[in-house]
């Protein structure tokens, strides 16, 4: 692991369950290579064990995200078989079987897939991050808040939305990823 990394602590519960966990790299963060590794988790104990891999191979300008809320496999079983189905239509019918694993990643990530829904709040400023948390609070809603490399992040269950300012509701994510790490 470079030592510029920095890792950040969760409760045990979002590491429960089946997880998506992905290595990025990104431009704005000084990233060279462009890439992407996913990896799956089923419990708190594999989660640890793929986190920990995916710190052996981050790179400088590289993060490390998880998907917030724990997945349903058998809805992410249910997506799998209908887009392999589907695939029987692709004018490259192999093209499907050549990338099992990232078909598979890809419909636990799906939206569809959620266990139950969990939001995130993305706040890149302190003024955006006390308006989330005065709206928030005014609807008598609590998040798990933590510090990111830019700013704030805020996981909660899924509510009406609507009753959010629409400059609140820009910085939510319906398909949760929280911050494990960056370098």
């Amino acid at each position: 692991m470079p030592p510029a990394v920095h890792v950040l602590s969760h409760p045990a519960a979002y590491k429960d369950g089946a997880r998506v966990l992905v290595l990025r790299a990104r431009n704005k963060d000084g990233a060279v290579t462009l890439r992407t590794i996913s990896r799956a988790s089923f419990d708190a104990a594999t989660f640890d064990q793929q986190l920990e891999g995916l710190l052996e191979m981050i790179r400088p300008g590289e993060r490390i995200y998880a998907s917030a809320g724990a997945r349903d496999v058998a809805k992410a079983v249910r997506l799998f078989k209908e887009r392999q189905l589907a695939a029987d239509y692709d004018p490259d019918v192999q093209a499907f079987y050549r990338d099992l694993e990232g078909r598979w990643l890809s419909c636990l990530m799906d939206t569809r897939s959620q266990a139950e829904k969990i939001w995130l709040l993305d706040c890149d400023s302190a003024e955006k991050t006390a308006r989330a948390r005065t709206e928030l609070s005014a609807l008598g809603l609590g998040a798990y808040e933590y510090a990111t490399k830019s700013g704030t992040h805020l996981v909660l269950p899924a509510f009406d939305k609507s009753r959010l300012t629409s400059e609140t509701r820009d910085l939510l994510h319906d398909n949760a990823l929280m911050l494990w790490a960056y370098s």
